[in-house]
């Protein structure tokens, strides 16, 4: 099985700018190990239901499977406390 490609949203990719460097090359790795098993991601509920998220330390990656195009398009990457508000 070949791996999903990484697609961030235009809010994931700013926030993963916005990072400190050490958390973004985290992040980068992280996103990494997703696209080699997307499905390792813990699935969420209520109004993020059909998102699962990815821990990094005290970082979250929220994001959703295309499984028809084989994409992980993240769209969050923020610290815990934040990263389920919409």
């Amino acid at each position: 099985m070949s791996a999903y490609r990484v697609r961030l949203t235009n809010r994931a990719a700013k926030q993963l700018e916005e990072l400190p460097d050490d958390v973004r090359s985290r992040v980068i790795a992280a996103l990494g190990a997703v696209a080699e098993d997307p499905h390792q991601g813990v699935k969420l509920l209520g109004p993020l239901a059909g998102s699962r998220r990815y821990r990094v330390g005290d970082y979250r990656i929220v994001y959703q499977l295309d499984e028809t195009d084989r994409v992980v398009v993240a769209e969050n990457i923020r610290y815990r406390g934040h990263v389920y508000r919409r």
